[in-house]
């Protein structure tokens, strides 16, 4: 846990600006899987920065009833995973990522949930085979609470399994 105080913070934003966007992201909270179900992705989509936000949201006041673009989870994805691959803005990649994830959980989608972890266990492996996503503002990134989330994910899904074939007997 870190918890700068706001002068170290502005310090530290002013020779590095985008650091307090970051550490104020909702991520944090997103990032624990036990948190599925519990917080809406909404928060986390109007966090993203442009041009990733439009790809999520109306472009509406917030507040409004309907805020979320009609969507495809793997083309929403995917689109991450190219900005990932571009090594640009690495809070907002994994901010998506969490996003969609819980967005599936809130809808009761397994088949978006299976996709999701699919979409994980991919980012989690290229995180640690690609240099340059292990450098610059990548190295920041939360590499062990992501390979937590990811890993949970799995687990969740081996026990779903699990359940189905216990049910059907």
């Amino acid at each position: 846990m870190s918890s700068p105080t706001p002068e170290k913070l502005a310090i530290v934003e002013a020779i590095v600006p985008g650091t307090a966007r970051c550490y104020e992201s909702p991520m944090w909270g997103f990032i624990d899987p036990w948190t599925m179900g519990t917080l809406n992705p909404r928060v986390i989509f109007e966090w993203l920065d442009e041009p990733l936000k439009s790809r999520f949201c109306l472009p509406v006041q917030s507040h409004s009833f309907f805020w979320r673009r009609a969507r495809n989870l793997n083309a929403e994805a995917t689109l991450l995973l190219e900005t990932a691959g571009k090594y640009e803005r690495p809070f907002d990649v994994v901010a998506g990522l969490l996003g969609l994830t819980h967005e599936a959980v809130m809808n009761q989608n397994k088949q978006e949930f299976h996709s999701m972890t699919d979409v994980w266990a991919d980012f989690f492996k290229s995180l640690g085979s690609d240099t340059k996503l292990d450098s610059g503002i990548w190295s920041a990134l939360p590499h062990s609470l992501i390979e937590e989330f990811s890993g949970a994910l799995e687990v969740i899904i081996k026990a779903s399994k699990t359940n189905r074939h216990q049910t059907n007997s």
